[in-house]
């Protein structure tokens, strides 16, 4: 009989405990469930406040702050606040949407934005507040955005690329008025069509897109960022509708290799230096009307035959511009700065003291006695000019002057600031500065020769041996192509670029500022701190532990090392611009003492997909340090 009673006690327990479990969760469901208590009182707080903020942008729309529909002559203008005759957040602090809504609170900052007078949710806002919000008429904003100085900002980000691709076109929204860094960079899209909303286009902001043929840009754009349209291999034509673009970045169609057809904005001011290298622009270029300055390194490889400079045209330079290309003529008749000889095929300034440049087929020039000064590749086009004679008159020379066939420099006798060696080498008159080496094979620079200009070496050379007075010197592969050089003691700097083509660079043993690792595949401080140069055939990095800063264009050109680089413990600083450009990299890796980066550490990357550092997140300023994909590529994992 008790052996009863308690087995019905013990299922009496039981029952209990399941029914106050039921309870407890059916309690816990009605406080905290999607319908609970708290939930319902958390969307009540919620759309209070949206109410409230909807109501705050509502008067501050219908007050005097901005005449939105252009029909108070008399309310106050705020160029921050107003785009188009369209309310955005503000300018005074970007991105804050409590400019306009002043009793908003801090944690809904970032859940919310204000674009052209409309409250959206951003993707910071959680899926129930977004649903909230928009049983309230807030909709969700989908893209990626930002406010910045008065524009709308489409983010570098992944999904912002995801949404707007539609199968091989790209579909930009009329919101969006400035085109972040690297945001659709090596995206696979056939046509590209920028509404005129957009105001500005971001530096790398399509390059390196392989599979681009066409680019129209609408009327209302009015700048196009550094290597916008970079290397986009399959790119046919470009056409700029409307004449409000104003500033065309440098190398912004750099190496589109079958871009043939350009149209320009006609109030282009400025032209930036590689801004067309390598286009294969047809007879239908045209400069712009408005067109003032022409930087080098643009029209090498074009096909057009004639270039006419408008009136306006009063700074130009024809470095690495004409090389390989068909031009036969430039027409200055309606310019007020320049002169061309149409028979000696010359183009000087207007009172004929800066010779500029001379056409590829010059065979002979004869030097005209007023000139002071030979620009800046003057004839670098000119492989069928083979002497060149340098009057009394000329007292500065540029760079890269000379061309591969130039055997023969002489200087006239009263001149007072060059001379010819015994060699037939062009010096400077205290024979300090080489400013050409006519000799072919094995060279000896001459003796109390310190500086070495860009061009003073042209082909034909096998071997070159620098005196111990030499310093330095300047300038994009300044050596060509070299199996070995020594730098003798009294070189103080470097610069890889100027050595690109030196497959092996030794130091004197008396050199108090540099010297070679042990296995002669980094050149390094005298201290070894300070990396310059790594072998561009190594293949596998082992940088010295005692590396702190890494310098300019060191790793440039380093395509057999892998995939991914990890720089070790001990770095502090990427020193310089171009430090990994045409290397081979997809992925680098930095460590977490890495201090400082320099703005341009990592362009030219077309191939970088990965850059992952091991700090905080934005603890180093100035992301993506030119990296062509963009602040998107980039990891921050402390």
């Amino acid at each position: 009989m008790l052996r009863k009673e308690k087995g019905i006690t013990l299922i009496a327990l039981v029952i209990t405990v399941i029914v106050l479990l039921i309870l407890a969760g059916v309690t816990i469901a009605m406080v905290v469930g999607d319908n609970g208590i708290l939930t319902r009182a958390k969307e009540a707080k919620f759309k209070e406040a949206l109410g409230e903020y909807k109501e705050e942008l509502s008067i501050y729309k219908a007050g005097e702050a901005i005449d939105i529909d252009g029909m108070n002559e008399d309310a106050e203008k705020k160029p921050s606040y107003a785009d188009n005759d369209n309310l955005i957040d503000g300018e005074i602090t970007e991105g804050d949407i409590g400019q306009i809504i002043k009793d908003i609170k801090d944690e809904h900052k970032e859940k919310f934005i204000i674009l052209y007078g409309t409250l959206y949710t951003t993707d910071k806002a959680t899926e129930q507040e977004q649903k909230w919000a928009k049983e309230m008429d807030i909709e969700y904003y989908p893209l990626n955005v930002a406010v910045k100085n008065g524009n709308v900002v489409l983010e570098c980000t992944k999904e912002n690329v995801e949404a707007l691709m539609e199968g091989d076109t790209l579909v930009i929204p009329g919101i969006i008025t400035e085109i972040e860094q690297g945001t659709f960079n090596g995206v696979n899209a056939r046509k590209i069509v920028i509404p005129g909303s957009v105001k500005i286009i971001g530096k790398d902001a399509f390059s390196n897109n392989t599979t681009l043929e066409e680019v129209v840009i609408e009327d209302g754009v009015k700048e196009i960022g550094e290597s916008a349209f970079s290397d986009c291999s399959n790119l046919k034509k470009v056409d700029m509708q409307g004449d409000t673009i104003i500033s065309l970045g440098g190398s912004a169609f750099r190496r589109c290799k079958l871009l043939s057809e350009v149209v320009l904005s006609n109030n282009i001011e400025i032209i930036d230096s590689d801004t067309f290298d390598a286009c294969p622009l047809n007879d239908s270029f045209n400069l712009p009307d408005e067109l003032k300055t022409l930087k080098g390194e643009n029209f090498n490889g074009a096909k057009f035959k004639t270039l006419k400079f408008p009136k306006n045209l009063s700074s130009v330079s024809m470095y690495n511009n004409i090389n390989g290309n068909s031009l036969q003529s430039i027409d200055t008749s309606e310019n007020d700065y320049f002169n061309f000889e149409k028979n000696d095929k010359v183009l000087y300034n207007k009172d004929n003291t800066n010779l500029i440049c001379a056409l590829p087929s010059v065979e002979s020039i004869d030097i005209k006695d007023t000139v002071s000064t030979i620009s800046d590749g003057a004839f670098m086009s000119c492989n069928k000019l083979k002497t060149v004679t340098i009057p009394e008159s000329v007292v500065e020379i540029g760079s890269s002057v000379w061309n591969n066939a130039i055997n023969k420099i002489e200087v006239d006798i009263e001149n007072t600031k060059f001379k010819s060696s015994n060699k037939g080498d062009l010096l400077s008159k205290d024979g300090t500065i080489l400013y050409r080496n006519v000799q072919t094979g094995d060279v000896n620079v001459e003796a109390g020769v310190e500086t070495i200009l860009a061009g003073s070496f042209g082909s034909g050379i096998t071997s070159i041996t620098l005196p111990e007075s030499f310093k330095s010197a300047s300038g994009y592969n300044t050596f060509g192509t070299l199996k070995t050089l020594n730098l003798p003691k009294n070189v103080k700097t470097f610069y890889k670029s100027t050595y690109i083509n030196v497959e092996q660079i030794t130091v004197s043993a008396d050199n108090p500022n540099l010297k070679m690792s042990e296995d002669n595949n980094y050149l390094l401080s005298k201290n070894e701190e300070d990396l310059y140069w790594v072998k561009k055939t190594i293949t596998k990095i082992e940088i010295p532990t005692t590396v702190k800063n890494i310098k300019a264009d060191a790793f440039r050109g380093c395509k057999s090392a892998g995939d991914t680089l990890t720089l070790p413990e001990g770095i502090e600083k990427l020193d310089g611009g171009n430090i990994f450009a045409y290397s081979g990299f997809k992925t680098i890796i930095l460590p977490n003492t890495i201090k400082s980066i320099n703005s341009e550490a990592f362009t030219v990357m077309n191939d970088l997909t990965s850059l992952i550092i091991h700090k905080s997140k934005d603890s180093i300023p100035g992301a993506p340090w030119g990296a062509p994909g963009g602040i998107k590529i980039i990891t921050w994992n402390e």
